[in-house]
């Protein structure tokens, strides 16, 4: 969804003759289909791996990634009192 948003950018750039809006949306796009493919590589290639889904690694990954996802939440304050 970001990607169709960034073409958008790029076309209103273009109508409007803004340099900087038509730049900013390729490079939105180039980062858009580069995080695709790294998520459709990590979701095919480790999580739905069958060779991870017995054992200590069927539990090893997610519990790796859940807690990565916390630690991100954590980091920029989401579970914290932002009004003092």
């Amino acid at each position: 969804m970001p990607v169709f948003a960034s073409v958008a950018l790029i076309f209103v750039g273009r109508r409007d003759t803004d340099l900087k809006a038509a730049t900013l949306g390729r490079r939105l796009v180039k980062w858009g289909i580069l995080t695709f493919v790294s998520f459709a590589v990590v979701f095919e290639g480790l999580i739905f791996n069958r060779y991870l889904s017995f054992g200590v690694g069927a539990f090893v990954l997610p519990l790796v990634l859940i807690a990565a996802g916390v630690f991100m939440l954590v980091r920029v304050g989401l579970f914290t009192n932002s009004r003092g």
